[in-house]
């Protein structure tokens, strides 16, 4: 994400948005897992540090990081793991 923009990509009919912290060695490692992962998805990463206004999307606030949000059609559905996306769990 690039912009505080994330509702350009609500009309998604599969979502998974990635919640990161610059800082976060763990965000920065399971990045290219998710992009592997499938591609029954479109994936959004959002630097939480940048992009405050896009953390709205996520309705349980931040607790830890990386949180990885699905959202199907642009409602949140819940919050996932990356068994979920590596296994294709969510979509059956």
């Amino acid at each position: 994400l690039k912009e505080d923009s994330l509702e350009d990509y609500m009309d998604e009919e599969y979502l998974i948005v990635v919640f990161t912290l610059r800082g976060c060695g763990k965000c920065k490692s399971i990045i290219p897992d998710l992009y592997k992962a499938g591609d029954h998805h479109k994936i959004v990463v959002v630097d939480s540090d940048i992009h405050v206004r896009s953390m709205s999307y996520y309705p349980r606030g931040e607790t830890f990081y990386p949180t990885l949000a699905y959202f199907k059609k642009g409602k949140f559905i819940k919050t996932v793991s990356m068994e979920d996306i590596k296994g294709k769990r969510l979509w059956k």
